[in-house]
């Protein structure tokens, strides 16, 4: 009877084991990351967009987008966290392919600064590996009305039929999301 107790009592200090992680055996990269935020006259938005690609060689990969927004337009607060499926939204293509294509940019010299300015308009942040990059190397440009937020803005207007509310299945497991809060959207528009 003391035996089967302490074996009892022993098996009950054993953790049980972890849930089974939706992610273990699945590649996921988060390649861009696009933030929208500001605004004026009323409008203001809070966007954070993360681009991942997901699996392992060129036939099992897959690009998904989660998107975390607050929008307050005239008092008006809405609130969205969304995804899109790369396999259901040929769109998403054409939107990535035209990254690449964005004017380059150089940074301003001591006698070439300009003065800056003030505007009602958001500011659009892109972030994501520069062409031939080498490995932990990312690129930041941020605008206002410039030629990032000029692609974002049409890039919203495709995929717009392309979002949805419910979790992404890839392979076995969830998409489980990355911008699951207010705290992870932060972390995830930091460099």
């Amino acid at each position: 009877m003391k035996v089967a107790t302490l074996v009892l009592a022993a098996l009950s200090l054993v953790a049980a084991p972890a849930a089974a992680d939706p992610w273990s055996g699945l590649p996921v990269r988060t390649i861009y990351t696009i933030k929208q935020t500001g605004g004026g006259l009323g409008v203001m938005v809070e966007q954070i967009v993360v681009v991942q690609l997901a699996g392992g060689g060129d036939a099992d990969q897959a690009w998904f987008v989660e998107q975390r927004r607050h929008d307050v337009r005239m008092g008006k607060s809405t609130f969205r966290h969304q995804w899109i499926d790369g396999r259901k939204c040929p769109a998403l293509a054409g939107v990535l392919a035209t990254i690449g294509k964005l004017p380059p940019i150089g940074f301003a010299g001591p006698d070439n600064m300009g003065a800056g300015w003030r505007s009602d308009t958001p500011y659009v942040t892109l972030m994501g590996p520069p062409a031939d990059h080498q490995l932990g190397e990312v690129v930041l440009r941020r605008d206002l009305s410039g030629p990032v937020s000029q692609w974002w803005w049409s890039a919203e207007k495709t995929l717009e039929p392309c979002w949805q509310d419910n979790l992404i299945l890839f392979r076995d497991g969830s998409v489980l999301p990355r911008l699951g809060s207010d705290e992870a959207a932060v972390a995830a528009g930091k460099p």
